[in-house]
């Protein structure tokens, strides 16, 4: 049943075996996630948004790890998933949120931390509640956390998207649209919702220093974020080709394993302390 709802329902299969190792698999995930949900037994790792001109730092985005006793390191692709399949995004969310302001004050930012938001979460009634909590429980101003929005929200249930939005705004944190130009894009949202940032999909620079179309899209892109004074990231800069097309287009901000990979708090306080967070000459 659940291999013929996976593919959109009206259709038949017969049973496999592998089709119980693989009911099993992920039960044990889901099992051992809850656990370590309960438990707050994640961590956080931070990648830095820097400047693509001098390597300023602009921004950190707080990214959820996972280590399990029993089923070792799980990454995000596989567990974010079954957060959300099952509701425990919504504590999840929570978690990384509070661990993320609690950072960024020990820390004394004064740069955004970015902490992704999921639609389970927006659409709930108290998350703007809980938004304004966690930033007085730590003393963060609100101009200092940043949340980003997939456009899945935008697309499902726009008129309740605009609603939280325009709340989150009032309460004066900044949000941006994650993963924009990532399969069908919302345009729309940019006109609509109370945006203040626009981030680029990775899969955007794949081709950018060989393919000109690649480059016209993002030329395109950039240009209407710019027409709406909307600020860009592009997320997924790995190579200096890639650096030196997004300079020539003129974006301003990137995030990337070229600029600065995931790492945990400590090392993260080290770089910051010591002003050395990535190069992008």
């Amino acid at each position: 049943m659940y291999e013929i709802k996976k593919q959109g329902k009206n259709a038949v299969r017969f049973f496999a075996p592998n089709m119980d190792a693989a009911a099993r698999a992920r039960l044990r995930l889901e099992t051992r996630l809850g656990t370590a949900i309960a438990a707050q037994a994640l961590s956080l790792h931070f990648q830095p948004q820097v400047d693509v001109v001098g390597g300023r730092l602009v921004g950190v985005e707080a990214l959820a790890r996972w280590t399990d006793a029993e089923l070792g390191a799980v990454g995000p692709a596989e567990f974010i998933p079954v957060a959300e399949a099952t509701g425990m995004i919504v504590p999840l969310g929570a978690w990384v949120l509070d661990e993320a302001c609690r950072q960024a004050a020990e820390w004394r930012l004064d740069v955004p931390v970015a902490v992704n938001v999921s639609p389970a979460q927006l659409i709930r009634e108290d998350f703007v509640d809980v938004v304004a909590a966690t930033l007085a429980r730590h003393a963060v101003r609100p101009e200092r956390l940043k949340l980003e929005l997939t456009e899945r929200l935008t697309v499902q249930d726009p008129g309740r998207a605009a609603q939280q939005l325009t709340r989150l705004r009032a309460l004066g944190v900044i949000l941006s649209l994650d993963d924009f130009g990532a399969g069908t894009s919302a345009v729309a949202s940019l006109l609509t919702l109370p945006l203040q940032e626009v981030k680029l999909d990775r899969s955007l620079l794949a081709g950018v220093t060989e393919d000109p179309s690649s480059w016209q899209v993002l030329r395109a892109l950039l240009a209407l974020a710019r027409s709406l004074n909307l600020p860009v990231v592009v997320e997924g800069v790995e190579t200096p080709g890639q650096l030196a097309a997004l300079r020539a287009l003129g974006c301003a901000a990137v995030q990337g394993f070229l600029t600065g990979r995931p790492a945990a708090p400590e090392v993260m306080g080290r770089r910051l302390d010591l002003g050395r967070l990535s190069s992008v000459e």
